[in-house]
Parts: structure tokens; C-alpha cells; sequence
């Protein structure tokens, strides 16, 4: 593997890993409850949104022409975007505090979320998970993890990526080392890694009990990293909210489904590492040495955002937008651009494939999918609004030809038919080419994999 023209800004504490060996101190999982319980301890319910939702922190652009709602994408706003004006802020996006950062769905916590997961082989009761602390077995677990992480569970992730010696070099070598001075990146790998080897072995518990651990240990030192973000923190951090996406699709396959509920946990989760991603803009845009820029600059189609909500994307799912006056469904003008912005992107995507897009390209598409959602599109999911979950289900298809990926798997089959099960059945007509697709998955044609991009 050739080694690029880099070299990482940071180095290993001597002191600091000599203390962290001699330390007699016992370190301990701490668990983490969430914000929204109500006074009997129950969560609090959410209300749903029917209105705008007035930015404060919109572009000048957004502000002189009045309007209520700029999404404060960066460097451009989807407004100034679709009426091809310059768009500028008088300050940067502001850094949220941690509790104004949502890394789970609203009113539930990181222990709650992990417990939709299979125990792939864990015991019953396996939500009390015993404290790890300082110990062999410890140091042994976490050096194993790291060698899956190395030796095999990185290569499982630069399908993002366009094979490339130099991007290769950052997943397998310079992110473990920064990881070593940023504890919630050091989790996320050791999640990952946990991840895969209960996905390899699901009767072994050590792992299963491992990923969860490791999960919850990583969001809590992530809330913390986002609401202190600077300069020097802010790549492995992006990193650090890129590891969060790919473990929330790992555990997307084995929830619970039964009753059927949309995903929003990871819709969220994943929405919310793109927040992360604007907050660090500014901080790592000029840093030559940026993990997360180098992936970015490698990415030209997800940042095309005429390309990607293109109306003509629409073309051949015009018939999801399609109302009747029979319809009985929240509707205003911002649940109309939240679905008419969510089908153009799986247009766009569906349009691609039958172009014959390079596979690592059209699976980033897929993978960041969440990240281009509206708030209002997942709360009208979460409300199960059928409409809301119809296009979801055309997205599920999609995601269907990569379940030889070990960390999406059959999610996409799962969803579908999850779908399906609760849909109304005037409705049920919308599901027609999702579950043809299920069927006969060549319906979606091949893709293009000269790039050699690995499963």
C-alpha cells in the first residue's frame, strides 16, 4: 500500500499512555439517560410539526427576502441554491450544545436505541451490561478490535471511496492514529470493529455485549466533542459522526420489528452527523491535512445540488407525489417540498443506476441518503404517514443490491416487507415496484464496478 504525502499534525503521548497503563484506577462504562422523561419517567411524546419552523441562524439572502425557513445548508442554502443566488452568512453556523445536538431520536435514550438491536447470542435481560473495566481482558479486547479494524473491517468501508492508495492509507492508518488522541473516534473504530466480529460470530457474546458498550460509550463522548468543537477537534470529529452513520445502519438490520415502526433512529442519527459536518466547515475547509476534507473533495456528486433535486428526477416517481381529494394526510407547502425534495433525490439515484454509475458512487448516495432529508419528511415518517412511508420503501429497494455489504445486509428486504404490513390498503398501490423488486432484483439493472469497489 503506498503511503501518501502525509503527515498527520499529531502524535502519541508517551506520558499520557504510560499513565493510562499504570493507572490503577478502574474505568467504567458510564451510561447516558435522555433529556425528554417525563415526570413519571415515561418519555414524553413528540408533537408533531405542521408549520414552519423559523430559522435564526439563515443566510442574509434567506433574511432580506423573508423567508421563514433556510435550511442553512452550507456553503450554499438550498433557496439561494434554487434561485442561483451568492449566498453568504454574517457568521459562521453556530456550534449547538449538546443537548441542542440530536445523535438519537427525540425522547429516547442511547441504551434504548441499542436495545432495538438483536443480541445476536447475548443472554436474555442483555440491557444491563456488566461495567468493563480496567483490566487483561480489557487491553485484549481492545487490541483485538483494533486488529479487525486494520487487518479487515476498514476495507469494508472505502467502497465510499474510489479504490485510491491515498484514501486507503487514511481509513486503515492515519485514523487510528488520530484516534488514539480523540477517545470518541477510538470508540467509534472499536464499535465498528465489535460490530463486524458479532456479525461474523452471533453466538459470541463478548462481541455482542462489546458493540453495545462500545455504541453508547461512543455517542456520549461524541455529544461531548460536538458541544467543545474547535479547531483542533473538529476533523476527528466529522470522523467520529461518519463511524456514528455507519454502526446506526449496522444495527438498522437487526431491530425489532414487530409491530413494524419506520427507522427513525437512524434517520436521525444520520441527519445528524451532516449538522456535525457544517458545524466543522469552517474549522478544517483550509486543512491540507483533513481526513474528512480529502473524503469530501472525493465525493464531487454529493455536493451538486441541482443535480441531485433536480425536478426531472422525478420522472418516473411522479405517481408518489400524486394526491386525490380521497386523501386524508397532513398537507401544506412544507410537506409538499419535504416529499417532492425526498423522491428527487431517489430519482436521482434510480436515474443513475440506469446510466450505469460506478457502484461505490451510487452506494454513497444510498449510505448518505438520511443526511439530505428534511425534519419534516422524518417527522411525517414518524408519524407513519403512508405517503411518507411508500418513498421509503422505493429508497429500501434501492439499498437492496447491496446486502452482500456486511453492515447493511437485509435491511432493505426487512423494510420493505415492514411496510407493507402496515400500509392502509388504499394505499397499497404505491408498493408496487418495491415489492416487484424483491422479486426480481435485476429490475434494477447492473451497476458498473470497473472501480473495483469491495463489499
Amino acid at each position: 500500500m503506498e503511503k501518501p504525502d502525509y503527515q498527520p499534525s499529531y502524535k502519541i503521548s508517551n506520558n499520557d499512555a504510560a499513565a493510562s497503563a499504570t493507572s490503577s484506577e478502574p474505568i467504567a462504562f458510564v451510561g447516558w439517560t435522555p433529556d425528554g422523561e417525563g415526570p413519571d419517567g415515561g418519555l414524553k411524546k413528540a408533537r408533531a410539526r405542521l408549520y414552519h419552523k423559523k430559522s435564526r441562524n439563515g443566510c442574509l439572502q434567506c433574511k432580506s427576502r423573508r423567508v421563514k425557513q433556510c435550511d442553512e445548508a452550507f456553503p450554499t442554502c438550498g433557496g439561494c441554491h434554487k434561485h442561483e443566488m451568492t449566498c453568504t452568512y454574517n457568521q459562521p453556523p453556530p456550534v449547538h450544545s449538546s443537548k441542542n445536538l440530536t445523535l438519537r431520536p427525540p425522547g429516547s435514550s442511547v441504551s434504548e436505541t441499542v436495545s432495538t438491536i438483536s443480541s445476536r447470542g447475548s443472554s436474555p435481560g442483555h440491557d444491563t451490561l456488566p461495567d468493563l473495566a480496567e483490566s487483561r481482558q480489557r487491553r485484549r479486547l481492545e487490541l483485538r478490535l483494533l486488529h479487525q479494524y486494520m487487518g479487515h473491517s476498514c476495507t469494508t468501508a472505502t467502497i465510499f471511496i474510489d479504490a485510491q492508495p491515498k484514501i486507503e492509507y487514511y481509513w486503515k492508518v492515519a485514523m487510528p492514529v488520530l484516534a488514539f488522541e480523540h477517545e470518541a473516534l477510538l470508540y467509534a473504530i472499536y464499535t465498528f470493529a465489535a460490530l463486524h466480529l458479532s456479525q461474523l460470530d452471533p453466538g459470541n457474546k463478548e462481541y455482542a455485549d462489546s458493540y453495545r458498550q462500545y455504541l453508547e460509550l461512543t455517542i456520549k463522548s461524541h455529544r461531548d466533542q460536538v458541544a467543545s468543537l474547535q479547531k483542533s477537534n473538529a476533523d476527528a470529529t466529522c470522523l467520529a459522526s461518519s463511524f456514528v452513520r455507519l454502526c446506526t445502519f449496522a444495527v438498522m438490520q437487526m431491530r425489532s420489528r414487530e409491530p413494524y415502526t419506520p427507522p427513525i433512529s437512524w434517520l436521525t442519527m444520520t441527519k445528524a452527523s451532516r449538522e456535525v459536518f457544517m458545524q466543522a466547515w469552517q474549522l478544517i475547509s483550509d486543512d491540507e491535512t483533513s481526513i474528512s476534507m480529502a473524503f469530501w473533495k472525493a465525493t464531487p456528486q454529493l455536493r451538486d445540488w441541482g443535480a441531485m433535486f433536480a425536478e426531472e428526477n422525478r420522472k418516473d416517481l411522479n405517481h408518489l407525489l400524486q394526491r386525490t381529494s380521497e386523501d386524508v394526510e397532513p398537507w401544506d407547502e412544507e410537506a409538499s417540498e419535504a416529499y417532492a425534495s425526498t423522491v428527487s433525490y431517489i430519482g436521482g439515484v434510480k436515474l443513475a443506476i440506469e446510466a450505469g454509475e460506478l457502484e461505490s458512487h451510487t452506494f454513497r448516495r444510498l449510505v448518505t441518503f438520511p443526511m439530505y432529508l428534511t425534519q419534516r419528511f422524518i417527522d411525517l415518517a414518524d408519524e407513519q404517514q403512508p405517503r411518507a412511508l411508500a418513498i421509503l420503501a422505493h429508497y429500501f429497494a434501492l439499498l437492496t443490491s447491496f446486502n452482500h455489504i456486511w453492515w447493511v445486509g437485509d435491511s432493505g428486504m426487512k423494510e420493505i416487507q415492514g411496510i407493507a404490513t402496515i400500509l392502509p390498503n388504499d394505499w397499497q398501490h404505491l408498493m408496487a415496484w418495491p415489492l416487484m423488486v424483491l422479486k426480481d432484483p435485476l429490475i434494477l439493472g447492473k451497476y458498473n464496478t470497473s472501480d473495483g469497489a469491495q463489499g
